[in-house]
């Protein structure tokens, strides 16, 4: 009786062990995918992030396994993914009793829809992620839009909110391209240009990582629209979103 409990204990140790490590997997895997949710949403390089990492990650083609990205970050991020991914999986074919039931697999079957679905809209969560991101940065925009409206320029002389720009057409401009891309203070934005209606909305086009995309005010709370710039440039509404009275989120595709 002694003799088979000694062997029993190390059996007993070695399932606590598998179980607790396969637990850990589980929710290791799920705190990940809420982690690039919330990071997918928070953070404005976070999508072209993801779409670099993806590009390094399939521009082998002959290797048998995918390259993981350059970036550590991501490295860490991928191997963390497929790691525990693979664990999960581990756990219901050859883990402790307790994992190799149907509720496990219907468990495995979901989080793997999770991921595939946070893949195909993660496009959907940055762009939600992005109105509330620029709601909060109103305050500075309200006082740039409030300076345009009562004080638009008329020539390229410059000035010290958006610095030297381009003034298009001439001589009763609609288009400001900035000579470089100018930072907005008290907010994280930066802007590359500015484009006044005939209606007298004020469009501020974003720069470097909230780009392509544009703030817009709209005295009359109007849909945004498609137009032609300054440059005889068209844009073409592709998606838009009201953040606050007044003033929307939009994306425009350039039609050449």
């Amino acid at each position: 009786m002694t003799s088979s409990k000694t062997v029993n204990e190390p059996r007993a140790a070695v399932q606590r062990i598998a179980s607790a490590l396969c637990t850990a997997a589980w929710l290791a895997n799920l705190a990940l995918l809420v982690g690039v949710a919330w990071w997918i949403a928070s953070d404005a390089a976070s999508l072209r992030t993801l779409e670099a990492a993806w590009r390094s990650a399939s521009s082998s083609r002959s290797s048998v396994l995918p390259q993981l990205p350059d970036s550590t970050s991501m490295q860490l991020l991928a191997a963390g993914v497929m790691g525990t991914g693979l664990m999960m999986l581990a756990s219901v074919l050859v883990g402790p009793r307790s994992f190799r039931t149907v509720r496990s697999w219907l468990l495995l079957v979901a989080v793997i829809a999770m991921w595939t679905s946070l893949g195909i809209a993660r496009g959907d969560l940055y762009w939600l992620g992005q109105q509330h991101r620029l709601a909060s940065e109103l305050p500075a925009l309200n006082q740039l839009v409030d300076h345009l409206r009562t004080d638009w320029p008329e020539d390229e002389t410059g000035t010290e909110v958006l610095g030297p720009y381009l003034a298009y057409p001439k001589p009763n401009p609609t288009t400001l391209l900035l000579a470089t891309n100018a930072p907005l203070a008290g907010s994280k934005l930066t802007i590359s240009a500015v484009e006044r209606s005939p209606a007298g909305s004020i469009c501020l086009e974003l720069a470097q990582e909230e780009s392509p995309a544009w703030i817009e005010w709209r005295p009359a709370r109007d849909d945004p629209s498609s137009f032609i710039s300054g440059l005889e440039t068209r844009y073409e509404v592709d998606e838009f979103a009201e953040i606050a009275p007044h003033w929307f989120l939009v994306r425009y595709e350039v039609v050449r």
